[in-house]
């Protein structure tokens, strides 16, 4: 989702913010766009990016039709539903094609709880199907993991951290507050940030 979807889902529980104080792991393809030289090039969203788009908004051309994915210099995996045969097939055989194409994962879980409390798969369970399929085709593939328990997410969210508060701040000075401890605590540990 998007600041401004989640602000909008937080509103729903009594809790105010805006969009600007809200950081997500789809915010790290802002870095990655800049690492990988993806600024200004078409990449392949599987699924959504928010509305409005992290991919755009980080300056790449994001398409989503499988029919549109010739030239992508990278595929991004994001959430929600689209049609996975097409999907998978079109990425898998595009990756294949041209093996210096990067695979993005902003959200590396493997799976979330949907609202009757049953599994459903999250984009770090699509990336492994697709890394699995393409190296038992013979291609290894190093997706970019973004999101907890990532060092990306935290570098990022540190980043803006110091920039609102105008001021260096050291790591072992930040809480963060967790639900999960492979996730939250254990990233944020790793980057020498306080766990509660």
């Amino acid at each position: 989702s998007s600041p401004d979807e989640k602000c909008r889902q937080l509103a729903k529980c009594g809790l105010r913010f805006a969009p600007e104080e809200i950081v997500s792991a789809s915010h790290a393809l802002e870095e990655v766009a800049a690492d990988e030289a993806l600024r200004g090039k078409r990449v392949f969203r599987m699924g959504s990016l928010g509305r409005p788009c992290y991919a755009e908004l980080a300056g790449m051309l994001a398409v989503s039709e499988p029919a549109d994915i010739a030239g992508c210099a990278a595929v991004i995996i994001g959430e929600r539903r689209y049609d996975w045969e097409t999907t998978f097939n079109a990425v898998i055989n595009h990756l294949l094609a041209q093996p210096d194409c990067r695979l993005i994962v902003p959200n590396p879980d493997m799976y979330f709880l949907d609202r009757r409390e049953r599994i459903a798969l999250a984009p770090g369970a699509i990336a492994r199907l697709i890394r699995e399929t393409l190296r038992d085709a013979g291609l290894i593939v190093q997706p970019i993991l973004l999101g907890k328990p990532h060092a990306r997410i935290f570098r990022h969210a540190h980043a803006v951290l110091e920039r609102r508060s105008r001021r260096r701040l050291a790591r072992e000075r930040v809480m963060i507050i967790g639900d999960s401890l492979a996730a939250d605590i254990k990233g944020a540990q790793d980057f020498h940030y306080t766990t509660a």
